[in-house]
């Protein structure tokens, strides 16, 4: 008998079994009983099901809530995480909350409510993510969350809801997260003041707009993370720390780029959350950190001074490993080749670029000295300006690990197809996120490679394309035509189309079933038009699914945050916490 048809895996111990289905994730787990009945009785023994995530897995339906999750794991379940969720409805996902022996509920931007919650007076959790709205400002009784070591609260549309007597409540609480992340800028600040017992909480973490109080923050230190989707993670410490966030220790450091960067510049502190609690707890230096992500994006302190300070940090022997970039175009262009002319110069010290050639571009040489790279994002200065020279981006192509890649197009040239070159080499590209919002030319250019591109996306499931005049129909049939697409979410934002109706968005949606989010904002799109279309899709789409169609840019539609957070914004995830993932 070939090898290939025997079955190995049942004549495993259950031992061993059980500790290969470990690495499967939740969703696998539970439909293991599909394989046999043998795998059927493994799937709910407590190793595998006792801890469940479906964080934002669209697999998961209403279906496995009640059956393989309320009805065969009842007395199994200690922690769920069913964040982002969102397509389940709130009478529906109250059956979670009749589990008996949880403890850890993760519910975050899902259906919910903090009221259903308090409702259970026999739930005694000790971990909680919540999202709160008006409705929770009525909840009265706050015995189930009394006992709470962990707790998230997430702000989405709220007017009402007051945070303060919500914490007050939680008396056992040792860590605490404020999600103030979901709102319009039209939305009024929350201007809540949370006194907060430093005696007892190990880690607080603020996300916008939230202002803290504290009466006693000694032996606590406070890491701020970059780009404003989170303010400060405090934590209480009685080791021995360095303060990486004053002037004085930079002015000790060996280090002269980061002395100039992140003291004489006074730039935003570009290190991840994991990375800065290594050095602040002299887990490692900046000479021998291997850093794993880095975001030099800068707003208006662009200088000529800057531009070969951050292009030298990036040449440190400790970004060779990095798995996140995002940097700002202007440091990519001009005259700041890596070349040898610089490298007699201090900031180029020739044992650090050994690697770079003579009129190598600076994004390929990027590129080559960190060849690992996952997340790229390259942005336009915030000041404002266009770019003079246009930036080959073919170089990018080398990233054979990169998954997501993030472009704000200024000048392009006719000539050259990088977005094609970029996807043919790039087989493991799941998000691409791009934009040319400044310059009205060339919106052909991009959009033929676009459309050259499509063949090429293999994993690709995440598409956010925004341009100032789009021709809807030809990209929608060009999606259309092809069958090998696994797109998943695609956002489309322009301010007019030459062509736009419902037949080839529709041929687009019924040949593409795998489809969440078809978001299309066209701001000239007139009203009627708007209307007859989104009453069309309106038939198409599954509970799971979301077809938007709108003609308002600044006041969207209410979207599940995780697309607002994952689509509808520009940044990526680079040195950033995360509310959906890091929370646990």
């Amino acid at each position: 008998m070939d090898d290939a048809q025997v079955d190995y895996l049942s004549d495993l111990p259950d031992e061993i079994k059980l500790m290969v289905f470990q690495h499967l994730d939740s969703f696998t787990i539970i439909t293991l009983k599909e394989v046999s009945k043998k795998f059927a009785s493994l799937s709910v023994d407590k190793q595998l099901s006792s801890t469940l995530c479906f964080y934002n897995d669209y697999r998961f339906k209403l279906v496995h809530l009640r059956n393989d999750l309320h009805k065969l794991r009842r007395e199994i379940i200690t922690s769920l995480n069913l964040n982002c969720v969102y397509w389940i409805p709130r009478n529906e996902m109250k059956r979670c909350l009749s589990l008996d022996m949880l403890d850890s509920l993760y519910v975050l931007d899902t259906n919910l409510r903090l009221h259903d919650i308090c409702s259970k007076n026999k739930l005694k959790l000790k971990t909680l993510a919540i999202t709160v709205t008006d409705t929770d400002a009525s909840a009265a009784c706050y015995d189930p969350i009394r006992n709470l070591k962990k707790l998230c609260v997430h702000y989405w549309n709220f007017r009402r809801f007051k945070i303060v007597p919500f914490i007050q409540e939680c008396e056992e609480l040792e860590e605490l997260w404020v999600v103030d992340v979901g709102r319009s800028p039209d939305t009024p600040r929350l201007e809540d003041r949370i006194y907060i017992n430093f005696e007892r909480l190990k880690r607080l973490v603020i996300m916008r707009n939230t202002h803290f109080t504290d009466s006693d923050k000694k032996h606590h230190i406070a890491f701020m993370c970059h780009r404003g989707k989170a303010n400060l993670c405090i934590e209480s410490t009685n080791s021995e720390i360095c303060d990486i966030y004053k002037s004085e220790f930079y002015e000790t450091v060996g280090c002269v780029e980061w002395n100039r960067y992140l003291n004489e510049l006074n730039c935003d502190n570009p290190f991840s959350l994991h990375d800065a609690k290594k050095l602040v707890y002299k887990q490692a230096t900046l000479d021998d950190i291997q850093f794993q992500e880095l975001s030099f994006i800068h707003k208006r302190l662009c200088s000529e001074v800057l531009k070969p300070t951050v292009i030298a940090l990036l040449a440190l022997p400790n970004t060779r490993f990095l798995r996140k970039l995002s940097i700002n175009r202007c440091i990519l262009t001009g005259n700041h080749e890596l070349s040898v002319e610089h490298s007699r110069t201090e900031l180029f010290k020739s044992s650090r670029i050994s690697r770079v050639h003579v009129a190598q571009s600076t994004l390929d040489a990027i590129v080559e000295h960190s060849p690992l790279i996952e997340e790229l994002e390259i942005l336009d200065c915030e000041r404002g300006g266009t770019v003079a020279n246009a930036i080959d981006y073919s170089c990018i192509g080398k990233l054979s690990k990169l998954k997501s890649l993030v472009l704000e197009y200024s000048n392009i040239d006719r000539d050259r197809t990088y977005l094609l070159d970029i996807c043919k080499s790039c087989s493991n590209l799941t998000s691409l996120k791009f934009w040319m919002k400044r310059l009205q030319h060339h919106s052909f250019t991009l959009l033929t490679d676009l459309r050259k591109s499509i063949p090429f996306w293999k994993a690709l499931k995440d598409l956010r394309y925004e341009q100032f005049s789009l021709p809807l129909d030809v990209l929608m049939e060009s999606l259309a035509s092809n069958s090998q697409l696994k797109l998943e979410r695609i956002v489309l934002l322009c301010n007019k189309t030459d062509a736009f109706s419902s037949e080839p968005l529709v041929k687009f949606i019924k040949r593409n079933p795998q489809l969440i989010l078809v978001y299309i904002c066209v701001i000239n799109l007139p009203d009627a038009f708007r209307i007859q279309i989104s009453r069309t899709l309106k038939h198409l789409k599954t509970q799971q699914q979301i077809f938007i169609i709108t003609n308002r840019y600044k006041s969207p539609p209410v979207l599940p945050h995780v697309h607002v957070l994952e689509m509808m914004e520009y940044n990526t995830s680079v040195s950033v916490i995360h509310p959906f993932k890091d929370f646990y």
